[in-house]
């Protein structure tokens, strides 16, 4: 084989590989750079100072280290992954290869470095790894919202009994009564926040990559501002103008950590301590068949060089290691798959406004307005493993209805296959040993038809494929008197 037949082989290994190469004389310095390299790191000369330049600084020493090893004679050494910032400015991902030639005395004369571009398959393992994270955030947020919606329902459920005994009472000896009404009060409304803060959660607690239905964005954004709102009050007040919009078809997982990375991402534009100074304006409306949502700041802002590149993968002007540089990249794709768009306006010093366009489900459901009849006397059952949650269930019910009350799935099969008949069967639906889903399977498709499922936020796989295909009614804890209340008209006028 000819020399030249010997470098077109090379040439062509090296293509087939993908290896951007550089050559450098060790003895004249003279260099030489393949145009794949200069394609890879964007170069628009030859790169005569070798790449210590192009390395992130946090990457340097390994590189440095490197360079040491196979600098000894007969050195063995693993090709080193490193990040690079191209002249561009756009950060890749490669694996280097580096040898030394030697001539026949074995002095060096030539030094060869090669490059794969690992970029594509980085930014792949780096939507997983954030997809693993959110996994388990999503685990952890529905064991604390289960945790948390147990007894939170049987806290909200005795406070307001108590509040609808004290509320026609003109006085009570030796009590100061209108103070403690507002005890009362204001502990239903600490109960309520918290409420509100774990209903935060559940647009988190499930991460199905491939589900997709339909997405109330409103509730999903109120969410996000919740969840991001420690990071955003130390550096803006926040102004909301969140109105209900028709459901887009997505995923809600995804969707919410979309509008939670525009949110830290609005908040890290301001600096700490500045609140008085700074506004994030979060808002929703509905325009020519699609939903809009706007997170508006009035932060640093982005320079105009930077500005078409900030959806790139591993793009950042956070300093390397406070960011994947991905969140806007993995932004972007989310919003592609529902069909819709994001887009930003932005001036340095101005501020930034992203705005995020999701096209309309073509059927929703639009709620009714048939009036609801005059509530009736109904036998109730009421499933549940929490005693106290029964007790508080009994509590607010049972002055005006007929209850049943079962301490676990067994007890409830037993007495619904004693032939005795409910209007409602109102039933948690994870419990141990017989399940609420163990339950619905067992009985008539008369009695299914009474079900009503009560959950804290917990869903094993199987019990969210179970809501999902059988459509069945769900209340979530906590809950309070007028919600049951509504299930149950609703019941009776069925």
């Amino acid at each position: 084989m000819s020399d030249r037949d010997d470098a077109a082989l090379q040439s062509e290994a090296f293509a087939l590989a993908d290896l951007a190469v550089f050559e450098r004389d060790m003895v004249t310095g003279a260099t030489k750079t393949c145009g794949r390299l200069r394609a890879l790191l964007q170069l628009t000369d030859e790169l005569k100072d070798g790449l210590t330049p192009l390395i992130v600084n946090e990457d340097v020493a390994s590189y440095t280290n490197y360079r040491a090893a196979i600098g000894s004679a007969g050195a063995k050494v693993e090709p080193l992954t490193l990040r690079i910032r191209t002249t561009g400015g756009d950060i890749k991902y490669v694996q280097l290869w580096e040898r030394v030639v030697r001539d026949g005395e074995g002095k060096p004369v030539r030094e060869i470095t090669a490059l794969q571009d690992l970029t594509r398959v980085s930014i792949v393992q780096a939507q997983q790894r954030l997809t693993d994270r959110l996994t388990s955030l999503g685990t952890m947020a529905a064991g604390v919202a289960h945790e948390i919606n147990n007894p939170l329902a049987f806290v909200i459920g005795n406070l307001n009994v108590v509040r609808s005994v004290l509320a026609p009472l003109p006085s009570i000896p030796n009590v100061d009564l209108p103070d403690l009404k507002d005890a009362v009060n204001e502990a239903l409304e600490g109960a309520e926040r918290m409420r509100q803060i774990v209903s935060s959660l559940k647009p988190f607690s499930r991460v199905d990559e491939g589900h997709r239905g339909h997405c109330d964005i409103a509730r999903i954004l109120q969410a996000s501002v919740n969840m991001a709102k420690n990071e955003l009050r130390q550096r803006a007040r926040v102004v909301t103008d969140i109105r209900a919009v028709p459901p887009v078809m997505g995923n809600e997982a995804k969707l919410s950590q979309v509008f939670l990375n525009l949110l830290i991402n609005a908040a890290q534009a301001m600096p700490d301590h500045q609140a008085s100074k700074h506004l994030v304006t979060v808002a929703t409306r509905e325009e020519a068949g699609h939903v809009i949502a706007t997170v508006i700041d009035t932060g640093s802002g982005i320079a105009p060089e930077v500005l078409p590149r900030i959806f790139d993968p591993f793009f950042s002007t956070k300093q390397i290691g406070q960011g994947a540089g991905l969140g806007l990249f993995v932004s972007l794709g989310i919003v592609k798959e529902t069909g819709g768009t994001i887009s930003v306006q932005s001036k340095p010093g101005a501020g930034s406004t992203f705005t995020v366009r999701l096209p309309i489900a073509q059927t929703h459901y639009v709620s009714g307005t048939t009036p609801v009849p005059q509530l009736k006397r109904q036998r109730i059952l009421v499933v549940d493993d929490e005693p106290a949650i029964l007790r508080a269930l009994e509590r607010m019910l049972a002055r005006t209805h007929e209850l049943t009350l079962a301490r676990n799935g067994k007890e409830a099969l037993a007495l619904l296959g004693a032939g005795l008949e409910y209007d409602m069967v109102l039933c948690d639906l994870m419990m141990p040993d017989v399940s609420g889903i163990e339950i619905w399977q067992q009985l008539s498709p008369a009695q299914q038809s009474k079900c009503v499922f009560m959950t804290g936020g917990t869903f094993t796989d199987d019990a969210e494929r179970f809501v999902r295909e059988k459509s069945v009614p769900i209340v979530e804890k906590p809950f309070t008197a007028s919600t049951l209340e509504g299930l149950l008209k609703r019941s009776q006028s069925r």
